[in-house]
């Protein structure tokens, strides 16, 4: 939250909190960790089956620790690192909507994020655009739904009326 109240572009809503506002944010971190600890469950049925091959199958211990050491080192963390950073921006997403709720009128957005060699094209039509109001934020969201699933790092923050009149051309 501090980095978020730090780093807002120029333009951006304030950030409020509310005591409902902080439950619903609590609500999401448990559906979040939930979904984080099924990748760890996922990983350790694969090192189950590791194990039960190199005493059912005649896996001998070394290549069962290398297959392990695998799973480990290499799925884990690249997994590990993927929900992390999908889960964080969606997270991010979530504190920018819980605030528009509280504000009054018709919110619009900018979409913000860095625009760089592996900026997917859906993230690089939404940067291009730049400013939507709310119906032409949903529907953006509808369209690029699956290519923005994971590891986007793209979002959309509120901003000021004026401030989208000034810069949407």
């Amino acid at each position: 939250i501090r980095y978020m109240r730090n780093n807002r572009p120029k333009g951006a809503i304030p950030l409020a909190f509310t005591a409902a506002t902080a439950d619903k944010l609590k609500g999401l971190s448990a559906v979040y960790a939930a979904n984080y600890g099924s990748v760890a469950a996922q990983q350790m049925r694969g090192i189950q089956g590791i194990i039960v091959n190199s005493v059912t199958g005649g896996l001998n211990a070394n290549d069962a620790i290398k297959q392990i050491r695998d799973v480990v080192e290499d799925k884990l963390k690249r997994y590990a690192t993927t929900y992390f950073n999908t889960t964080r921006n969606k997270f991010i997403q979530a504190v920018e909507y819980a605030n528009a709720a509280q504000t009054e009128g018709e919110p619009y957005w900018e979409y913000f994020g860095p625009d760089d060699n592996v900026t997917r094209p859906a993230c690089q039509e939404g940067l291009e655009i730049g400013y939507f109001t709310d119906a032409e934020r949903i529907e953006f969201e509808s369209q690029t739904a699956d290519e923005r699933a994971y590891n986007c790092r793209h979002g959309f923050v509120q901003i000021t009326k004026e401030y989208y009149e000034e810069n949407r051309s």
